[in-house]
């Protein structure tokens, strides 16, 4: 079972490579897919391209194509694995994040127990999307995200519950 370390025990840890190595998986199939596709993206030309941009680029040449959608999200995984670490920072300078261009979201949430009993639906959900997705063959990029809170007693809240109650929040996200 995974325990928070205390405040005395963190140390700040983030990634020691370079911005540029971090992003060379998503620059590279950028590369090899402009090329392959007659499109004019030099390194020099990405150069100053911000992570959204450069998935809306290589999600551009083929969004619907399940094999191009496998090679950005394995490109994405691992820029996202070069660039792990965690910082302590003023929450307006550490909670933002370069989403991209425009994206329509599809977003469900659903209780799924309380913080003391968790009935498995976050995750029978989630399995059974996966499933759905490779059964179909189903061109889905990066990431579908998950996340939980606590029931809100406002009456027009999606997490609306009981004192206690838990909520999973699932999004899934088609990039334009």
């Amino acid at each position: 079972e995974y325990q928070v370390p205390k405040e005395a025990e963190m140390k700040e840890n983030s990634s020691n490579l370079t911005e540029e190595e971090r992003f060379r998986p998503l620059t590279d199939l950028l590369i090899d897919l402009a090329g392959n596709n007659h499109e004019t993206y030099t390194p020099e030309t990405i150069m100053g391209m911000g992570f959204g941009e450069l998935r809306d680029a290589l999600l551009s040449f083929s969004p619907l194509d399940e094999d191009n959608v496998k090679r950005v999200n394995k490109a994405e995984a691992e820029f996202w694995r070069r660039s792990e670490g965690w910082q302590t920072k003023p929450s307006d300078q550490l909670l933002q994040f370069d989403c991209g261009g425009q994206q329509w979201v599809w977003e469900v949430c659903f209780p799924t127990g309380t913080y003391e009993t968790n009935n498995g639906n976050d995750m029978k959900l989630l399995e059974e999307l996966l499933q759905a997705i490779e059964d179909e063959d189903i061109a889905a990029p990066a990431p579908i995200e998950q996340r939980w809170s606590a029931s809100s007693s406002s009456l027009m809240s999606p997490a609306h519950g009981e004192l206690g109650g838990l909520h999973s929040w699932v999004g899934i996200i088609m990039y334009l």
